[in-house]
């Protein structure tokens, strides 16, 4: 979504930064909006916790929101 609210969706595309796939828009435009996705990067980093992380990164905010290292909450019951 573009700061004007302008928005671009893709369903089922494949994930080999070669095939364009043709995306919707909200709102609709008068012309095709093609798109290509490339495969996700994994990191192999492993952190011990949060604060793990955090330090590895140099401290500041932007560390210390990240959810990595982080624990998993549940609310099973």
């Amino acid at each position: 979504m573009r700061p004007d609210g302008f928005q671009c969706s893709l369903t089922n595309a494949p994930f080999d930064g070669t095939t364009q796939t043709q995306a919707v828009t909200n709102p609709g435009v008068p012309w095709d909006v093609w798109m290509k996705v490339s495969p996700p990067q994994f990191s192999s980093d492993t952190y011990k916790n949060h604060g793990d992380y955090v330090s590895s990164q140099g401290g500041g905010n932007d560390a210390a929101h990240s959810p990595i290292g982080r624990p998993l909450n549940s609310n099973a019951g």
